[in-house]
């Protein structure tokens, strides 16, 4: 579509909100009831001290901004989903369109940048308590890259971008990637024709002697109702073919 031919022209992906997720559980947490001595710890790590009247004045007022920063900090963030697999059917149909779409194959590797903070998802049937004082990086970690158990079949990935609360700017949704860390794009079995010469095309204007992006075509298996593996083509080749 017109989103994927701009990501491919402009090299950029597109990082989302957990709210417009389609899973309403995605990001649920329960936080540990924090204690004046979890308080006292916090402000200690901060390089401040209260009295203890006022550590007992301030603690409710505490604890309501913790939740507020978390909450704050969990809209704010930008999340972009990738996977181990590329030949799984029900990812296929669930996020390709019905096979009709395509699975990009990234090399993070190749753009530390833009793949700084890229953490495998913990699948699990409970939600996990989280102790925000301890650790207050490592619980916003883990609040974004923690899923139910019923989604561990996609053995996802995320890239995560963390907002800077203190001067308050909007992150952009479009992230740049470097063009070389896009390595291949394999099509699903019902591309229909004609989008797949453009976006060939698209990959083409592209591709540099040091940038060569794969394509190929994944195909099912004659028997067993199996992924096959995916079959090369090669750029030049297939786009002269569709012009014939």
């Amino acid at each position: 579509n017109e989103h994927l031919e701009n990501s491919l022209r402009e090299h950029y992906l597109w990082y989302e909100s957990l709210e417009n997720y389609n899973d309403p559980y995605d990001g649920r947490y329960r936080l540990k009831n924090p204690t004046t001595k979890d308080y006292e710890c916090f402000l200690y790590k901060q390089g401040l001290s209260l009295p203890p009247n006022e550590i007992n004045k301030t603690f409710e007022h505490f604890v309501e901004e913790l939740t507020k920063t978390i909450e704050e900090v969990k809209t704010k963030s930008r999340v972009c989903c990738f996977s181990a697999l590329q030949d799984n059917i029900l990812m296929w149909s669930h996020y390709a369109e019905n096979h009709t779409g395509v699975c990009l194959v990234f090399d993070y590797m190749k753009d530390v940048n833009s793949f700084s903070m890229i953490l495998p998802i913990t699948y699990t049937n409970t939600y996990r308590e989280y102790n925000y004082v301890d650790d207050n990086t490592g619980t916003i970690h883990q609040i974004l890259a923690t899923k139910s158990l019923d989604w561990a079949y996609e053995k996802e990935y995320r890239s995560i971008k963390e907002p800077n609360i203190e001067n308050e700017t909007e992150l952009n949704n479009k992230v740049p990637f470097i063009p070389s860390a896009l390595t291949e794009i394999i099509f699903g079995c019902k591309v229909d024709p004609i989008k797949k010469k453009n976006i060939i095309e698209q990959i083409h204007k592209c591709n540099t002697s040091e940038n060569f992006v794969k394509v190929n075509n994944l195909i099912l298996e004659t028997f067993g109702g199996n992924l096959g593996a995916s079959i090369p083509i090669t750029p030049r080749d297939e786009v002269s073919k569709s012009r014939e």
